[in-house]
């Protein structure tokens, strides 16, 4: 219940999640320059790093990406990857006709983008059900921002949403640190668009764990559900992530993520943990829960990460309740009581959690 992302934006997040370093240790502190995906600048970001895919294909593991890596070498499958379509940008200007990247090359896609990752999602299930499998399906829906809020929704939810009010997107006077997104701010058409390129992604998610069933491997198999970082949609007059705001911000609405965590027999249903725990614990987490803690011990620069496996099992552990966020030059800590965010020149901002939320 109180997961958080390190960082505010996509590329730190993801590296985070795959080689459990912070943005101060892996050097990628905000979204990443296009010319670092595709051309004669292109770097994998994470080559240097012990990853998951590594760490799992070196374990018998096949690993697959479908979706967002923008991570860098878009074209170039991450080490340990063996299956691997992904977009052209980090960013989304819309989900149709979007260029992706398939085979070493580069296509125009036609259909809807979140259903050819589920499509791909599935393939890939299939083809290799009877080996142990990684698959990191990385949804680049809903994209909470860009001009593509503004245009109505075009897939199969369009209709089911049309007219309504969705007073689950909080209505309020624009926060005066807003610096984009502000036209999408209250706007009906953009919150009808975020909520069916949402469910557009609940659609594939059930895609995927009704194949899991079908091919026998749901009780067998762990899935994790997640999000790269937070996003406000309109909660306190904001819209977007921290590099929305100037200052940069860190409120919790831009740190705070989903995260959930099943596995039939191993983690009891509908258990919830109030642990504030973060991305960056993540993979020593799984990898102590697959029996494969040992693998990041010679592992430099050594993570900060924690190992939260035996919470997910139904295990009292001592936890220390505090978490870390890093946004270009802007720190934050996070803990039961307290919270401080510091910017080089200010503004600091000190938060009494308990008395005054």
């Amino acid at each position: 219940t109180r997961a958080f992302a390190s960082n505010a934006v996509c590329s730190p997040t993801r590296a985070t999640f795959l080689s459990a370093l912070i943005p101060s240790q892996h050097r990628v502190h905000c979204f990443l320059d296009p010319k670092y995906m595709m051309g004669p600048q292109a770097y994998d970001t994470l080559a240097e790093f012990r990853t998951l895919p590594r760490i799992l294909s070196e374990n018998g593991y096949v690993c697959g990406l479908v979706g967002k890596w923008h991570l860098g070498a878009n074209l170039t499958p991450h080490q340990g990857f063996t299956s691997w379509i992904t977009m052209v940008h980090g960013h989304t200007a819309e989900f149709y006709d979007m260029p992706v990247i398939e085979d070493g090359k580069v296509r125009t896609e036609p259909g809807y983008a979140t259903d050819l990752w589920s499509d791909r999602a599935v393939r890939f299930l299939r083809e290799n059900r009877r080996r142990p499998f990684f698959l990191y399906l990385a949804y680049n829906g809903p994209y909470g921002l860009g001009p593509l809020l503004l245009n109505e929704a075009r897939n199969r939810h369009r209709d089911e949403y049309a007219g309504k009010p969705l007073l689950s997107f909080h209505r309020d006077a624009m926060h005066p640190w807003l610096f984009n997104n502000k036209q999408y701010l209250n706007n009906p058409t953009s919150i009808r668009r975020v909520a069916a390129e949402i469910s557009g992604v609940d659609d594939g998610v059930g895609r995927v764990m009704a194949t899991l069933k079908e091919l026998g491997l749901d009780q067998r198999t762990l899935v994790v559900y997640a999000a790269d970082q937070g996003w406000m949609g309109g909660t306190n007059g904001l819209w977007g992530m921290g590099d929305h705001t100037r200052p940069i911000g860190a409120f919790d609405g831009m740190m705070q993520i989903p995260w959930l965590f099943r596995h039939p027999g191993s983690i009891r249903p509908n258990a919830k943990s109030d642990a504030l725990v973060s991305n960056y614990d993540f993979l020593p987490t799984v990898l102590n829960y697959l029996g494969l803690g040992d693998q990041l011990k010679d592992a430099r620069p050594k993570s900060p990460g924690r190992d939260f496996s035996p919470i997910l099992r139904g295990k009292h552990v001592d936890w220390d309740n505090a978490v870390y966020y890093e946004m270009e030059f802007v720190r934050a800590i996070r803990t039961d009581r307290w919270k401080y965010v510091h910017r080089p020149e200010g503004p600091y901002e000190l938060y009494d959690l308990k008395n005054d939320p």
